[in-house]
């Protein structure tokens, strides 16, 4: 997906003020020594220095998403010194066959379907 979609879609999910804070896009998760690179969160949200959100963007809705949220606020949460049920789990996209969102929301991750032209 081309940056310039995946900053839309985030743009639009940031509008709809479902979760307010600072909003960090890109967010690279640094791990030294383990031989993991290239970890990066399409947009993760703090209030003070907590992280409260975390959000990937998709145009269309995949599996790929769920392991990398799930993932993401686990490492996050060991990094920053947080309990992961504090960190709230999106993902923002254009499309979502209704079987997969009920996947993701059995993992308490929102789904939030945007149209191309809001």
């Amino acid at each position: 997906m081309a940056k310039h979609s995946t900053k839309d879609l985030l743009y639009k999910f940031i509008n709809r003020e479902m979760v307010t804070g600072f909003w960090k896009f890109e967010k690279i998760i640094d791990i030294h020594g383990c031989g993991i690179e290239g970890l990066r969160c399409d947009a993760v949200c703090y209030r003070g220095n907590k992280i409260i959100a975390i959000v990937e963007a998709k145009r269309v809705l995949d599996l790929k998403a769920l392991g990398q949220l799930l993932g993401y606020r686990e490492l996050l949460s060991r990094l920053e010194g947080q309990n992961p049920q504090d960190i709230r789990l999106f993902v923002v996209c254009y499309e979502a066959h209704p079987l997969l969102v009920g996947v993701f929301e059995k993992f308490g991750i929102g789904v939030v379907q945007v149209g191309k032209s809001d």
